[in-house]
This record gives structure tokens, C-alpha cells and sequence, in this order.
């Protein structure tokens, strides 16, 4: 064998194991890329199961919670307004001083009650987007307090069924029920009007009752009628509101939400 041909040789050699170290060198890499690949799909299925498992653990607290939500809303806080109610009732049929002191107390501190108790069912309650027919809640609050025979509550709506968010069905509720409370306490009223229209760009309210009325000026910083409070509240869902009242000839609450 001359020279050429060894050259030859160890040249084919030479080029047969670079191609074969190539070959090994890819599949290596190959190798090496479908493992890190494998392991990232597993700890990506790994992942995925456990935000599945605990999207479900949130769902579940979240319903557990907007249950308990509702049970207080519906069951407690039904009760202790009927128990507040029925303690104002009582407190108008009697004139002993210090007996009626006592009972506006009682009513008093189960108002803060019941105010801790909605705030937390609000709270355990909200869902992004959840809604309320505030049609239904507002016939709710007339006929609770009409069973109570201290003075004739009616409601008339120009609709069926409104539906509101959550947060401001349940604010405008409060103000009715805290409105309703006034004309009991400080009116002495036989009749309460509530008047609920909703037009395609406002919501409209109108709360008047037949007592002694008021002057707003005067009243405005009383704190047992708590008119700068209801103010404050429907200002927070962005809804403007108005006081007519004069001694003798009753008051009116109007309040306007653009939808």
C-alpha cells in the first residue's frame, strides 16, 4: 500500500468517526432536549393539576361563604329586623318616658347589629358580576312591615323585575329600611309610599310618608335620624339624593341612579 493510499485511508477513517462522534453528539443533544422537554411537560402537568385542584378548594370556600352569606342576610338579619320593629311598635304604644328610653336603646343597639351583620353578609355574599332583582327586595321590606300593623306600607313599581348589582341593590335595601325606621321613630306617620321607576339610563326611588315632617336644616346634623349617614351611602354607589320636607306636611326621599 504507497503513501497516497495510507493518506487515503486514515483520511476516510478520520472522516468516519467525526461523522460518527457528530451522529452521537446530536443524538445525545436530541436526547438531552426530549428529557428537559419531558420534564417541563410533567412539571407543567404537575402545575396545572394543582391550580385545578385549587381553583375547585376556592370555588368550594366561595360557596360555603356566599351561603353562609345569604343564611345570615335571609335568617338573622331578617329576625332582628322584625325584633327591632317590634320593639318600635311596642315603644309606640307606650308613655311611660323611661320604658320608651329604653326600648329606642335596645332598637338602637340592634341596628348596629344588624349593620355589622350586613356589612359581613355583603362580604361572604360578593360575587364579581352576581345580581339582585331589586323589585322583589323592596315588596320584601314593605310587606315585613306592614304585617306590623303601626302604619300602611305601599310599594308600586313601573316594572316587573329590575336587576342591579349586588352591592347597590343591597345599599339601596339599607337606606329603605333606615328611611322606613325614621318615619316610624320620628314621624308618626299612618302611611309609608315607596315608589321604585327605572328608565333605559336612570333608576329612580321615591320614599314619602304622611308624618310632621321636618326642616332639613335643622335636621341634618341630628344623629338619631342619621341624614348625613343615608347621604353618605347612596353617594358611594354614585346616586344623588333629595330631602323635601316641611313641619306639618310630611317628607319625601328621592333618589336618582344613572344606569
Amino acid at each position: 500500500m504507497g503513501d497516497s493510499e495510507i493518506i487515503i485511508f486514515i483520511t476516510f477513517i478520520t472522516l468516519i468517526s467525526l461523522a460518527f462522534i457528530i451522529v452521537i453528539v446530536m443524538l445525545v443533544l436530541r436526547y438531552r432536549k426530549r428529557k428537559l422537554l419531558y420534564e417541563h411537560e410533567q412539571q407543567l402537568a404537575k402545575e396545572t393539576h394543582r391550580m385545578e385542584l385549587l381553583n375547585v378548594k376556592t370555588e368550594v370556600q366561595s360557596e360555603t361563604m356566599h351561603q353562609i352569606g345569604i343564611e345570615i342576610h335571609d335568617s338573622i338579619a331578617q329576625k332582628l329586623t322584625l325584633a327591632s320593629l317590634h320593639i318600635l311598635r311596642t315603644e309606640h304604644e307606650y308613655n311611660h318616658l323611661p320604658i320608651r328610653e329604653a326600648l329606642l336603646q335596645s332598637s338602637e343597639l340592634i341596628n348596629e347589629s344588624l349593620d355589622d351583620l350586613r356589612l359581613l353578609s355583603r362580604r361572604l355574599q360578593m360575587q364579581i358580576g352576581a345580581q339582585t332583582d331589586l323589585v322583589e327586595n323592596l315588596r320584601a321590606e314593605a310587606n315585613k312591615v306592614r304585617q306590623l300593623k303601626i302604619c300602611d306600607v305601599l310599594f308600586d313599581t313601573d316594572r316587573s323585575s329590575i336587576m342591579v348589582d349586588n352591592q347597590i341593590g343591597l345599599t339601596i335595601q339599607r337606606l329603605v329600611q333606615e328611611l322606613i325606621q325614621n318615619s316610624l321613630k320620628h314621624a308618626g306617620c299612618s302611611c309609608i309610599h315607596i315608589r321604585l321607576e327605572a328608565g333605559d339610563h336612570e333608576l329612580k326611588m321615591m320614599v314619602q310618608d304622611d308624618g310632621k315632617g321636618f326642616q332639613y336644616h335643622e335636621k341634618i346634623d341630628s344623629p338619631g335620624m342619621g341624614l348625613k349617614n343615608i347621604e353618605k351611602r347612596a353617594a358611594l354607589i354614585g346616586a344623588i339624593t333629595r330631602f323635601d320636607s316641611k313641619p306639618n306636611e310630611g317628607t319625601r326621599f328621592t333618589l336618582t341612579l344613572a344606569q
